[in-house]
């Protein structure tokens, strides 16, 4: 047997091995360590440089809002560096050099020239150096314009453009309101839900988010409900019905979740007949008109209501008269404060102006007779002085007509013809564009002898006019395209439009035919605010 012999020192050998070896594996685990360290730190400075050029452009913004503002911007010289700083009970200025931000960030705006005088090319530059001695940047960009001073382009309802449709439920819509991003549509089918919120956010794609049941069937619920109108006023809707309980007005908080009917509905004093047609608002006060079955000595045609806890409603005063069978009303200068309220009606009063600042109750100030022989009116819109009634004219004579709401006795400034279309020609519904002072009409017109998506006789929805002259309106445009997004046997019920982006919402229903039907388009001008 061979006797093994430990050589002088090897002992130390392996311990300085060893030595060698685990600092070589402590130094590499602690460079990797130190360079996640560093990323983390660079990612980190990259985020706050991001969020510091866009702060800069936030300042620009902010500073080209307030009064002068955007003339200070327009005086800065061109593709130079410039700063901005917070001043203590100023807010934010621009200052002639760059700004250093915690020591290490510097903050350049730099102007460039727009497309004219009224606009402005905004580079906010972010520049820091890191630890290794990197220089790194960031760049947001964007252009301001001279809001104040940059004409809107005047809406043109001559060429409007379908954004979206829906159709159909199984129900006969009948009038809408807009609120927000929402669209609030009611129908008259007693088999129906009566009340349907549609999502009309993305245009293209309206969406029915949910349905209310406000409607009742004789049959099934002891007493016969269908909704005819709607208006909105703050978290709350407003229905008219031709409930045969007597709840003719049904209040519904449109801001729960999920929207159900009712908050209150109001039960009618003066006969249980008739139908609520015609709703309008102004501040805490809500006005219904009423047509009635049969006239009674005891049947109130027109109301008003004090809305101030929605949830408790209070009469306010109520008019009886024996010759007024009200539809549509509209309030005389509703942006302010007024003491009228348009009705359309029907013969030998078609339009009746009633006084609605007489107390304790409403008192007809006056009226016109249109035409001296029966017509039906379903609808009355205002715009700046100027009063327009739609009707329905069988026998081929004008369907519209316009009125100078200023001038007492009330005489027609001018009409309009729905151009013998043919023997039915009916405007339902007005709703008006003060900026483009026009008349968007909810309408059913037939072009006898012209094929359409059904076959003869073609029909037509939607008609815009011109009602920026009252002594002479003229056509802006009848839809030759958009009867194919409605039911066959459908009519242009109800419309509304909302002003600050010109977006129109067209209701459809059919309540002569079964089964019943309802549709919805959405509307937009040739160009309009949002373009």
């Amino acid at each position: 047997m061979i006797e093994k012999k430990e050589r002088p020192g090897s002992l130390l050998i392996d311990a300085l091995l060893a030595i060698v070896i685990f600092g070589a594996v402590v130094a590499a685990f602690s460079n990797g360590i130190l360079q996640g360290q560093q990323g983390t730190l660079r990612g980190n400075n990259r985020t706050r440089a991001v969020y510091l050029a866009e702060e800069g452009l936030q300042a620009i913004r902010s500073i080209r809002d307030q009064a002068g503002g955007y003339t200070r911007i327009k005086k800065r010289a061109l593709d130079q560096d410039d700063g901005i700083q917070v001043v203590t009970g100023t807010g934010w200025m621009i200052v002639d050099e760059a700004t250093v931000i915690d020591g290490m960030f510097t903050r350049r705006i730099i102007f460039s020239a727009g497309a004219n005088t009224n606009q402005r090319k905004v580079s906010s530059i972010v520049t820091w150096s890191e630890t290794q001695g990197d220089s790194l940047s960031v760049t947001q960009t964007s252009y301001i314009t001279n809001w104040r001073e940059t004409p809107i382009p005047t809406p043109d309802w001559s060429e409007p453009v379908l954004k979206g449709s829906f159709a159909t439920v199984d129900d006969s819509f009948e009038a809408v309101a807009i609120h927000g991003t929402g669209a609030y549509v009611v129908g008259n089918q007693t088999t129906a839900s009566g009340f349907y919120i549609f999502d009309i956010s993305d245009p293209s794609s309206p969406d029915l988010e949910h349905e209310v049941h406000i409607n009742a069937k004789l049959t099934d619920d002891g007493w016969d409900s269908r909704a005819w109108d709607i208006v909105i006023q703050g978290s709350y809707a407003y229905v008219g019905t031709n409930s045969t309980n007597g709840k003719k007005i049904k209040i519904i908080n449109i801001a729960q979740t999920p929207v159900v009917c009712c908050t209150a509905e109001i039960t009618l004093a003066g006969g249980t007949s008739g139908d609520v047609r015609g709703l309008a608002i102004s501040g805490t006060t809500l006005y219904a008109s009423r047509q009635p079955g049969t006239f009674t000595a005891d049947f109130n045609e027109f109301m008003r209501f004090d809305v101030s806890t929605p949830a408790s409603p209070v009469a306010d005063g109520v008019t009886n008269a024996d010759d007024i069978d009200a539809y549509g009303i509209v309030i005389e200068q509703p942006s302010m404060s007024s003491t009228g309220v348009f009705a359309a009606a029907n013969d030998p009063k078609e339009l009746v102006l009633m006084d609605i600042g007489k107390s304790p109750n409403p008192e007809e100030e006056t009226n016109e007779d249109v035409t001296g022989t029966y017509v039906e009116t379903y609808t009355v819109a205002y715009l700046t002085g100027s009063v327009f009634l739609g009707t329905q004219w069988s026998s081929g004579g004008p369907e519209v007509f316009a009125f100078d709401a200023t001038v007492r006795p009330l005489v027609a400034a001018s009409n309009l013809d729905l151009n013998g279309f043919g023997s039915s020609e009916n405007a339902y519904d007005i709703a008006i564009s003060q900026a483009g002072e026009a008349g968007l009409l909810a309408a059913y017109l037939r072009r006898i002898g012209i094929p359409g998506p059904c076959g003869p006789p073609k029909k037509h929805f939607f008609v815009s006019m011109d009602f920026s002259d009252v002594n002479a309106i003229s056509f802006l445009f009848d839809d030759d395209d958009f009867d194919a997004y409605f039911g066959c046997n459908e009519r242009g019920y109800g419309i509304a439009l909302r002003e600050s982006d010109q977006m129109a919402v067209l209701v459809s229903g059919n309540d002569f035919l079964s089964p019943a039907g309802g549709s919805l388009i959405i509307l937009q001008p040739s160009f309009s605010f949002g373009d």
